[in-house]
């Protein structure tokens, strides 16, 4: 018996050939149907990566401020703290997040010490440029006290925002808080604003 070499050679050339030929079209099959079905990525290599969404979490309160307070009853402000506190002599009552003037803007909060020189309800405040509605006003002097601000935008006690977007010189207070204060503090209490 002679063997015939190239014969098999041949054979063995077609049966790779085949095998290579349903190879490519299996993986061209799934391949589309990935891409239709959105299961894959058409080209994971360029897939540009996507950022996780940014979430701002909550500032938690400053320490309390009354500890070294001894006026009896005082309203604190911290400005770098963007928060107010209700003190009864060292006992703190309350607190809130605030928004304080837009000192980028040249319309900063006043610091100082201060007392509450009179409170309104219902009233419209206005300047150049404004006419807002606010339900508690609280007076401190001229046109700078502490007000309600349904107008405004974004978080009370944000850290960044007030220095742009802030008041006109007074302090912003959520409602709640707002009628608290304008409840507790009475004409002639202490006010202590502090950068």
């Amino acid at each position: 018996m002679v063997w015939s070499g190239s014969k098999h050679v041949a054979d063995w050339d077609r049966i790779w050939l085949s095998v290579l030929t349903v190879t490519v079209l299996v993986v061209s099959v799934l391949v589309v149907g990935q891409l239709i079905l959105g299961t894959a990525e058409p080209n994971p290599v360029a897939a540009r990566p996507v950022a996780a969404p940014t979430t701002t979490a909550p500032t938690p309160p400053p320490p309390p401020a009354c500890g070294s307070n001894r006026a009896g009853k005082l309203v604190k402000v911290s400005i770098s703290d963007q928060h107010m506190w209700l003190c009864d002599g060292r006992k703190q009552l309350s607190d809130s997040p605030v928004t304080t003037g837009s000192s980028s803007l040249g319309a900063g909060t006043p610091v100082g010490n201060f007392h509450v020189a009179d409170h309104e309800p219902n009233r419209y405040l206005s300047g150049p440029g404004y006419r807002v509605f606010v339900h508690y006003w609280v007076r401190l002097f001229g046109d700078i006290g502490f007000h309600d601000s349904s107008w405004q935008k974004f978080s009370y006690g944000d850290m960044t925002r007030y220095k742009l977007d802030g008041s006109r010189g007074c302090i912003h207070v959520p409602r709640p808080a707002m009628a608290r204060l304008y409840d507790w503090a009475g004409d002639g209490t202490a006010v202590s604003i502090v950068a």
